[in-house]
């Protein structure tokens, strides 16, 4: 004859059994495949197209009036002798349209060619931290043969500048960011060569002359 014991042993397992037995009843649902996601609506979809034009930002050295009509926006190089060449037509023709035209400098230097422009860039940059960039600018266009390291401080003493802080301020390396800014935007904009023009909806490439120069901006006036 089976004891009490042994009875309420067997009975604890089928109640044990019996529990697992509906969770795994509740507990189990069958795989349904989900729904691919339905297509975006083409307003919905943003495309990362190349820019039409430069951005302005407020680091870009400006010369003339800031709320000027027309904006010139050069890439150039301090290194590039066509850069040299095109200021003084450049200057003039600014003059002649002062109040109407702008013009803007983004830095483009071409390292694997000029040895030293990207010092010269970021020379002009300190040089902009002193409110001094467009007569260092100008310096290093009308010097540019004679363009060493040794030369880009005595630039900043002959402009009267605080030699200390610019050296401090080369040496820093903090306007690089700026500069190699300016070369992405150029490298989006397919410039491909310096100086580089962008005049309302037109792209020059290489210097242009004085005659080309006016008739755009009067093109652009009317």
């Amino acid at each position: 004859m089976r004891t009490t014991p042994y009875i309420l042993i067997v009975l604890l397992a089928l109640l044990a059994a019996a529990f697992v037995g509906f969770l795994a009843y509740y507990s189990y649902r069958p795989f349904t495949p989900e729904a691919p996601p339905a297509p975006l609506a083409a307003e919905q979809i943003t495309a990362t197209a190349a820019p039409a034009k430069p951005f302005i930002a407020g680091t870009d050295p400006v010369y003339g009036d800031q709320s000027a009509e027309i904006t010139i926006v050069e890439f150039g190089d301090f290194m590039c002798p066509a850069c040299a060449e095109v200021n003084a037509t450049l200057y003039a023709v600014l003059n002649e349209f002062k109040g109407k035209v702008r013009l803007v400098w983004k830095d483009l230097p071409n390292t694997s060619r000029h040895f030293l422009a990207l010092d010269a860039a970021k020379a002009a940059r300190c040089a902009q931290e002193q409110g001094a960039f467009w007569p260092y600018h100008d310096l290093l266009l009308a010097r540019q043969s004679e363009l060493n390291a040794e030369l880009l401080p005595r630039i900043a003493q002959q402009l009267q500048l605080k030699v200390g802080d610019f050296s401090a301020c080369l040496a820093s390396d903090r306007s690089v960011g700026l500069i190699e800014r300016s070369k992405n935007e150029a490298l989006l904009l397919q410039v491909d060569a310096t100086p580089y023009f962008f005049i309302g909806e037109r792209r020059i490439s290489g210097a242009v002359s004085p005659e080309t120069l006016r008739q755009i901006l009067d093109a652009n006036l009317k």
